[in-house]
């Protein structure tokens, strides 16, 4: 392998992971011009450095130094899955992938050693040009966005029940219930900071106003509609001088995701990396 060769693949790893050549250097505590010289074949790793770079990228050194092709990566593997499929079976497999995720990483994310969450990977790479993913078919929509603001994926496929509760008026009033009460600027402030980790698990009224500005009255209805939204808890403590009501929220990621899409939608941002787009209609009609 030579180090014009091994500089390619440096490249190509670096820019798949959407890195800079200064992320890489402090994470691998060395200097910038390392990694340079490295990326343009004037210098190549040691093997010390080989192995750290393989950690890195989570690549065998054989894949680096381009002895074998790392068909085990994500995208050698879901190509695999999906080779020969016909349109319904590639969605069907899309489904399918997406409901085993959680099942098959729940045991290593709940891990109690891995509990120290400032060790957690930080926000995953984003490209410089554009960050969401859009197929936009009719029957099903998969869209994911991965920018400084938002990170979240959303995917939709028709239902049995031909999305019939958007027409029966106990749901109505339950979804408009639920968006009147998110908008509100003053909900908007509360939902930050009970989300943010500057925000106790419990607390109290003042403790929000204190921190939010928003005024108690109105903090204190926010609260009570977050119970009914089973998005908080309280409980009645006695003190010596006075009862106080002390709330309970480790947040609820449902909300956030609905505020974060509806912020995403109004951004009108249409550049998209990997974009499909025709007409979406997976309400069904009259049979």
């Amino acid at each position: 392998m030579t180090e014009i060769s091994i500089a390619a693949k440096l490249t190509e790893l670096r820019k798949a992971k959407g890195a800079t050549q200064e992320e890489i250097a402090e994470a691998l505590q060395i200097s910038n011009k390392t990694i340079s010289k490295w990326e343009n074949g004037t210098s190549a790793p040691d093997l010390e450095m080989l192995v750290a770079l393989s950690r890195y990228y989570n690549v065998s050194t054989d894949t680096l130094l381009g002895l074998k092709t790392e068909e085990n990566s994500t995208k050698a593997v879901l190509g695999n899955l999906f080779k020969n499929l016909d349109k319904r079976q590639t969605i069907l497999k899309i489904f399918e992938i997406v409901k085993e995720i959680y099942p098959a990483t729940f045991n290593t994310i709940c891990r109690e050693a891995d509990n120290n969450y400032d060790d957690f990977p930080p926000i995953p790479p984003q490209n410089a040009r554009h960050s969401q993913y859009r197929i936009a078919q009719e029957s099903f929509f998969n869209f994911a966005v991965c920018s400084k603001d938002v990170n979240f994926a959303v995917m939709q496929w028709q239902n049995n029940s031909n999305f019939a509760w958007l027409l029966d008026t106990a749901s109505q009033n339950r979804i408009i219930d639920i968006l009147s009460f998110l908008a509100d600027a003053d909900v908007l402030k509360v939902m930050y900071f009970i989300h943010s980790k500057a925000c106790s698990e419990t607390f109290t009224v003042n403790y929000i106003t204190n921190n939010t500005g928003v005024d108690t009255k109105k903090v204190e209805s926010i609260l009570e509609k977050c119970c009914k939204l089973a998005l908080a808890s309280k409980i009645d403590a006695h003190l010596k001088n006075k009862d106080i009501c002390i709330y309970g929220s480790y947040g609820d990621g449902l909300i956030l995701s609905i505020l974060s899409i509806a912020y995403q939608k109004m951004t009108f941002n249409n550049n998209y990396e990997y974009n499909c787009s025709r007409n979406v209609k997976i309400i069904r009609g009259e049979n």
